[in-house]
């Protein structure tokens, strides 16, 4: 009878295991709503881009209400994670001057990794309006 109950608890063990796996890899690839986990790199009131994604070597700044412009000639085509810890929306684009595609940097929020096919496209971006 042990033998019969050790192998139901081990089965249970196993279970909630691949349970909590599963729930963690969901939760990697997903933006955050809150823009509190980031990093420690960006201020309480700023929008950061990032080199790597995870938000690992800051590329750029801007402040809320900031208007549009391009990155630095060693910014372009680099970011993999962004955060927008402003009261305002922003936006980012693929290519210079705000023309390519758009896409938003709501305030308050947070990608630590823009997926594929668009990371290392950032060009230019705003925070004062989104897309």
């Amino acid at each position: 009878m042990g033998a019969v109950g050790s192998s139901g608890a081990r089965s249970r063990r196993l279970k909630a295991a691949i349970v909590a796996g599963i729930l963690t890899m969901g939760a990697i690839g997903l933006p955050m709503a809150s823009a509190q986990a980031g990093s420690n790199l960006c201020g309480s009131s700023l929008a950061c881009i990032y080199i790597d994604p995870a938000w690992v070597g800051l590329l750029g700044t801007k402040s809320g209400g900031s208007g549009l412009s391009n990155v630095s000639s060693g910014a372009d085509n680099k970011t993999s994670a962004w955060e927008n810890k402003t009261g305002s929306n922003g936006a980012w684009y693929t290519l210079a001057n705000g023309t390519g595609s758009c896409f938003a940097m709501p305030k308050g929020s947070e990608v630590s990794s823009i997926p594929f096919p668009n990371y290392d496209k950032l060009t230019s971006w705003k925070v004062n309006g989104g897309c």
